[in-house]
């Protein structure tokens, strides 16, 4: 079965752990197949480092810049500042744009994508 698999970030919420003060990415992730369902995920910008490495030990023929001039890559950590209103949006863009390229990337070598929740998705993925 081709599966469609779409990944946005339209927002963000702001939360607090321990009084200190992060971002959730509100990311919404839909595959279309016999059915499509909708997901919002929220993740952290850990997460997403967590993600590239996982990724990046899966397919180096990616991730690696010696093998691919142009690999998917992370916005940069931010220590100071990191909350501002214009830094979360950069970064949203910027990380939402990260997911596209490592989907079109999965989709082109025709891989099998194994998601955290041990779920597989198999056949074409598209962005």
């Amino acid at each position: 079965m081709d599966l469609r698999v779409i990944v946005t970030i339209p927002k963000v919420q702001e939360a607090k752990e321990d009084g200190k003060p992060f971002t959730f990415y509100m990311m919404n992730v839909t595959v279309d197949g016999a059915h499509r369902d909708v997901t919002v995920v929220p993740r952290r910008y850990r997460d997403f480092e967590q993600l590239y490495s996982e990724l990046a030990a899966l397919f180096p023929q990616v991730f690696d810049p010696k093998k691919n001039p142009n690999p998917p890559s992370l916005p940069g950590k931010k220590w100071w500042g990191n909350m501002g209103a214009a830094v979360v949006e950069d970064r949203r863009q910027k990380l939402q744009n990260f997911l596209g390229e490592c989907l079109e990337c999965v989709r082109s070598v025709g891989a099998t994508w194994v998601t955290g929740g041990g779920a597989q998705i198999q056949g074409h993925h598209d962005v």
